[in-house]
């Protein structure tokens, strides 16, 4: 009977005690497992750094670099020489590719392309991510997929709603295939060619002096140019667009969802043509002329995503660039 008494009176005391606790103290421990749970897919996230925006994170999306003219005139003559360059670039390709024809790429192609790549991110899929994208682009992919895979994370994409938000910019690329060929190192590149940066028209040359590369943002010399510009040189395109779409993206361990996100996002995406020795081969290859047979067979490729192929060129170009001589 006491001890029954002294069961219940320590019973009563208990709970006074735990009456009298700081009504803060509850919240304080379900903020803590909140900020732990968060802490922890946070570290997720970063320790995958898969290469795709997290839509909450849409804002950090990297920007493209801006290559304008610089010469020693008023701001307005290097807009003026800006614009003169982009209409350069729109008239080779207006000789391959139509308005009607770009339409219908950005209305109805780009939306395609960005789904084919989730399937085979989600799946795993190498060999479309191959087919899909350039070989640079595709070996950033697959190597993330396996360095998550090793981790033993899953990450899902689901994306619905997808419209096209329009064509941000086209730009012309002129010089041999190898010189833009981003799976070679850069030192390596730089070593053998010289470049000229600017937003409509990239051109690289072979160097003529035993000195390492440059890399200048402006207007390459003229008669440099005006060969590039030549049917006979080698030259590709291109078209930058951004997708807007409503994205769902989750990260599992073990089966277990340790981080999603969700919401509308516009996403960059770029689709370039193989390089051709001239417009002419280029059109050829596009339209299945008459030359066509010993040609490379044309087809689009997803050369950058969310920027990352350019931004992280430009890393490298940051280093080297100089004012043009």
């Amino acid at each position: 009977m006491n001890g029954g008494l002294f069961i219940l009176r320590h019973q009563a005391r208990a709970r006074v005690a735990f009456a009298m606790q700081p009504r803060h103290s509850l919240a304080t421990a379900l903020y803590r497992n909140r900020q732990a749970n968060y802490s922890t897919a946070k570290k997720a996230r970063e320790l995958v750094k898969f290469p795709w925006i997290w839509p909450s994170e849409a804002s950090s999306t990297p920007q493209r670099a801006q290559y304008l003219p610089r010469l020693a005139v008023p701001p307005f003559i290097n807009r003026w020489l800006q614009w003169g360059l982009q209409l350069g670039a729109e008239g080779h390709a207006g000789l391959v590719f139509n308005k009607e024809y770009i339409d219908n790429v950005k209305e109805k192609m780009v939306g395609v392309v960005l789904q084919s790549i989730v399937d085979a991110i989600n799946t795993c899929d190498y060999d479309a991510l191959s087919q899909i994208m350039t070989p640079a682009m595709a070996k950033v992919y697959k190597l993330a997929l396996a360095n998550m895979k090793a981790q033993g994370y899953t990450l899902r994409i689901d994306i619905s709603g997808i419209q096209s938000s329009g064509l941000e910019t086209l730009v012309l690329y002129l010089g041999k295939p190898e010189s833009f060929d981003t799976s070679i190192p850069v030192a390596m590149r730089y070593q053998k060619y010289d470049y000229w940066l600017n937003d409509s028209i990239i051109m690289s040359d072979k160097r003529q002096s035993s000195s390492d590369g440059s890399v200048r943002s402006g207007l390459p010399p003229t008669s440099l140019l005006f060969n590039a510009l030549d049917d006979n040189s080698w030259k590709s395109i291109q078209y930058r667009f951004k997708v807007r779409a409503e994205v769902l993206i989750s990260l599992e361990s073990r089966g277990k969802v340790v981080d999603s996100d969700s919401g509308v996002m516009e996403i960059p995406l770029a689709l370039s043509t193989p390089s051709y020795e001239g417009m002419l081969q280029l059109r050829d290859a596009v339209h299945d002329g008459e030359n066509a047979s010993h040609l490379e067979p044309f087809r689009w490729h997803v050369s950058d995503l969310f920027n990352i192929a350019e931004c992280t060129e430009h890393a490298h170009i940051k280093k080297l660039l100089s004012d043009p001589k």
